[in-house]
């Protein structure tokens, strides 16, 4: 965290004194917290803070309050000796505010990452394999807190699920960032199939009561990340403002609403994906599809001749390339998988995806 100053707030795990290294006082020189000049040299009057048991206890993350002072968040039991499981409170002054207690009980695996302090200083908090003290056994991805470290009771903590594909077991699981929309409601993204049994494809919403808002990224979000022969567990990673109401999206997927979108897509204020002419892609029909040797374009009326077209692979990169009026286009040779015709007219360009069988 960059300060007013331009001093740097540095928060992990690290030594303060590399001499200590490798010895058996090595402890002594472990510190979470820290703050670095301009320059990098260490702040010479900075308490620098120490989290506790276990010994690799660390700070994920910090965040400034509104009304002065700061939020942490990691792996720890306690800080400067004031027992508060996996998030706490900092004075101004970077002391601990004893009067804070974590709802969280510790465990070993158990990691709590901040997200945002809203407006009023209610903290919104990620966790994974975090336990809460009122409610053994319960490990929420998402909770909110206010001031005080004390549960928000106006929030329903979210049923957030990824399912394993081969075993078909449900399990828990945390969104890997929330961010609070521009009408106040909360984006989540990650690896999630379903939010409160809704099927949700990495990309869903929540009122600021923690409810799921129904008709928000239906049947849209990540559909799969295959690149070749290669193969991985979609999911989404992050989410940016970037301004004039729109979001971009990174994270593992070849395909995103549908379309050919590789780690990367950005979101327009009503909620589909962020190129010009998304209407035009419903335009094109192809048939067959799944075609085997060949295929062909049928166009709606009304919409004038093309002039060329292309087979691109799932990379966006030009396999088969035919003038338009070639028709049909024959595909003999390719390999079997998943392709996008992408056809040019004289009004735009249109695509759709096609899949080849043996």
């Amino acid at each position: 965290m960059v300060m007013p100053d331009d001093h740097i707030l540095v928060a992990g795990r690290f030594f303060t004194d590399s001499t200590l290294m490798g010895t058996n006082i090595a402890s002594q020189g472990l510190r979470q917290l820290c703050m670095i000049d301009s320059t990098g040299a260490p702040v010479a009057d900075f308490p620098m803070l120490r989290c506790e048991w276990p010994t690799d206890s660390e700070i994920y993350r910090i965040s400034a309050l509104n009304s002065g002072g700061y939020i942490i968040s990691g792996r720890f039991q306690e800080v400067e000796g004031h027992p508060t499981n996996h998030v706490a409170k900092l004075h101004a002054d970077f002391s601990v505010d004893t009067t804070f207690i974590s709802p969280f009980a510790f465990t070993t695996g158990g990691v709590v990452f901040i997200q945002f302090i809203d407006a009023q200083d209610r903290i919104l908090l990620t966790g994974s394999n975090a336990e809460l003290t009122e409610d053994a056994d319960t490990f929420p991805g998402l909770v909110r807190l206010l001031p005080d470290g004390s549960l928000d009771a106006s929030f329903q903590i979210p049923e957030i699920v990824w399912v394993n594909p081969p075993t078909g077991i449900a399990y828990p699981i945390r969104p890997e960032m929330v961010v609070e929309d521009h009408d106040g409601t909360y984006i989540i993204v990650g690896q999630f199939q379903t939010v409160y049994g809704s099927p949700r494809k990495g990309l869903a919403k929540l009122s600021q009561q923690g409810e799921l808002i129904e008709g928000s990224f239906v049947d849209f979000g990540i559909d799969e990340a295959i690149w070749g022969t290669w193969e991985a567990v979609p999911g989404l990673n992050k989410i940016v403002d970037v301004g004039d109401g729109k979001w971009l999206l990174g994270g593992r997927f070849s395909s995103f609403g549908g379309e050919p979108y590789s780690c990367l897509v950005r979101l327009q204020p009503a909620g589909f994906v962020g190129t010009d002419d998304r209407d035009n892609r419903s335009v094109l029909k192809l048939y067959p599809n799944p075609a085997r040797q060949r295929f062909r374009i049928e166009l709606p009326e009304g919409v004038e001749a093309l002039q060329t077209v292309e087979l691109c692979d799932m990379q966006g990169r030009a396999v088969r390339a035919w003038p338009a009026a070639h028709s049909p286009f024959t595909t003999g040779g390719l390999p079997t998988g998943m392709y996008v015709v992408r056809a040019s007219g004289k009004n735009g360009v249109y695509t759709q995806k096609l899949i080849l069988e043996p």
